[in-house]
């Protein structure tokens, strides 16, 4: 293919990605209209955090008020309050404090969750204040922590508990290994969970998880039934009654993992129809001719399938314009072989991947004191976060000594990299642009039901704390990049094999959560590592776009921290 052929089928490669995601986003938003415009609810929790809320107005005499998982904010029940928004319902959303957009942070011992099931009572009574509803109007529907807060509430106030849907409650009252390993916390030790029985909370109560759940393995839910009901229960069975507030069912659904409960339309539609039982509403009352709760749940399908599209559009747009750029700088290049003689070079292939993957082990006394370092910063701290800050800023602090003094197994030649030819200003503005379209079109593809981006509040000073030394890191690899492609230009082989050590850490905490039998964990380790695959894809487009190795590193680990920092929970120190 010639190169004016190539560079028109990568252009409209990207091209295609950049409609595709545009679309999804689109698409997606006008199946949320349902949702109206949304009024920003606040208020100070008594240890003075500020929770952050939103309130989608209703038109039936119900409420639902979505109370999100660990690690979640309220972005993430989009899917929910839009299927039951479209009905008319009354809808409330939160963050807890050290997610989303509220203030402050969670505590170590983050299964106690006395503070948040208060923050949550508060937030109810907010509702009740906006719609006029009672607690008996509003269901608690909680998804994992949230479901835990939710069930948590009825028991500090029983006489004005709410009815409950709990997907997924992580209350385990068996050893799991999940929890041991996330928690300090032991679940029947706790007065509250003790007291749980038929009559306590005095609320009507609806369980939902699946068949792989593992934060609430099926075991461990029949114990939580078993303990609500008060004798030895099933699943699918219905215990006690609607009307004296003791009714408690627990559906298990094949086929779910605890990540995608809180979308999946079998959930949804599950949660709806026992909604529209216990607010004693039928089919056909639905207000100004809205659909009726027990419609199936459309639109949470329809998300599904236009994520999957978003996606593929942002990877094609990526390796489009990554392609498209490298069209550019191969025919614009004028590297000299002095140039190339005098750099950094591969001189034994093998030896130099046997060492970058013991490099790795190397650079945790490193990032261990970066993680000391870390704790006596006065803000509150993303502990989940951190590996990505931690590993591949002091990898890149130990290869820069290493290359600086000219002792990197299975190299020759010291500090400076050969020089990459600089493109002219234009390139840099151009670069800038797509940057900035990036930022604001992946921010929007996460507001359509993944995680807000980007909340303001200490998540912005980590962002400006971890880029500087993450930049050095994703820098180094840059230049290893352009290294290992001079060793075969004509070989993809060395730089994918260069590609995946350099993912090394992250897939072995990947498979760490697997061993732990954490799928959930997995599914998280597994987005991680596509976003890093996305911004290694994103560098390498800059640098070839620009020259300027400096530029793609720096706009690498802010477009990573963008992606990631609001998706992990905030802890006080």
């Amino acid at each position: 293919m010639t190169s004016s052929k190539s560079r028109i089928l990568w252009i409209t490669v990207t091209l295609l990605g950049i409609v595709l995601l545009g679309i999804s986003i689109w698409v997606i938003r006008q199946g949320d209209a349902a949702l109206g415009v949304p009024k920003a609810v606040s208020f100070t929790d008594p240890d003075g955090e500020w929770v952050q809320g939103t309130y989608y107005p209703g038109s039936l005499p119900a409420g639902l008020m979505l109370l999100p998982g660990f690690g979640a904010d309220q972005v993430a029940m989009q899917s929910m309050a839009s299927e039951f928004s479209r009905s008319g319902v009354h809808v409330l959303t939160l963050d807890f404090s050290g997610h989303g957009r509220s203030s402050g942070g969670l505590d170590f011992d983050n299964a106690a969750t006395d503070r948040l099931a208060f923050q949550a009572l508060l937030a109810r009574e907010v509702f009740k204040q906006i719609t006029g509803l009672s607690e008996k109007q509003i269901i608690l529907l909680g998804h994992s922590m949230g479901a835990r807060v939710a069930l948590q509430t009825g028991t500090i106030y029983p006489e004005t508990a709410s009815p409950m849907i709990l997907l997924g409650p992580s209350v385990n009252l068996a050893p799991n290994k999940q929890s041991d390993f996330f928690t300090n916390v032991d679940d029947s030790s706790l007065e509250w969970i003790q007291k749980l029985s038929p009559g306590n909370p005095p609320a009507n109560i609806l369980m939902i998880s699946g068949e792989w759940e593992d934060v609430l393995p099926e075991e461990n839910a029949n114990l939580l039934l078993n303990k609500l009901t008060g004798q030895e229960s099933q699943a699918g069975e219905i215990y006690g009654s609607l009307q004296d507030g003791s009714y408690r069912q627990w559906l298990l659904l094949p086929k779910l993992v605890h990540n995608y409960e809180l979308v999946s339309p079998r959930v949804i539609f599950a949660a709806k129809q026992w909604a529209e039982m216990v607010w004693g509403l039928s089919t056909n009352n639905a207000d100004g001719g809205l659909p009726p709760l027990s419609s199936p749940a459309q639109t949470a399908s329809r998300r599904i399938l236009w994520w999957l599209v978003g996606l593929a559009g942002l990877t094609l747009a990526l390796v489009g314009g990554m392609q498209w750029s490298g069209l550019r700088a191969t025919a614009e290049s004028t590297e000299s072989a002095d140039q190339l003689t005098r750099a950094p070079s591969i001189t034994n292939l093998k030896r130099f991947f046997i060492a970058k993957l013991l490099l790795w082990l190397g650079a945790i006394p490193l990032a261990l004191l970066l993680g000391g370092l870390t704790f006596v910063i006065p803000l509150h701290l993303p502990v989940f976060n951190l590996i990505y800050f931690l590993f591949i800023g002091a990898y890149g602090l130990l290869l820069w000594y290493l290359y600086r003094v000219g002792h990197v197994p299975g190299t020759k030649g010291k500090l400076p990299f050969v020089r990459i030819p600089t493109r002219s200003y234009g390139y840099i503005l151009l670069a800038l642009l797509i940057t900035a379209g990036l930022f604001a079109l992946s921010a929007a593809y996460a507001r359509t039901g993944f995680v807000f981006i980007y909340p303001g509040n200490d998540r912005l000073w980590w962002l400006l704390i971890f880029t500087p030394l993450t930049s050095l890191g994703f820098w180094v690899g840059l230049h290893e990049y352009g290294m290992l492609s001079r060793t075969d230009p004509q070989s993809i082989w060395p730089r994918l094999g260069g590609f995946l050590v350099g993912l090394t850490p992250f897939l072995l905490y990947t498979l760490l959560l697997a061993v732990l039998g954490s799928i959930s964990g997995m599914i998280t380790g597994l987005v991680g590592l596509l976003i890093l695959g996305l911004v290694l894809v994103f560098g390498t487009l800059v640098l070839r776009l620009t020259g300027r190795p400096w530029l793609a590193a720096l706009l690498q680990a802010l477009w990573l921290f963008w992606l990631i920092l609001p998706q992990g929970p905030l802890f006080r120190l």
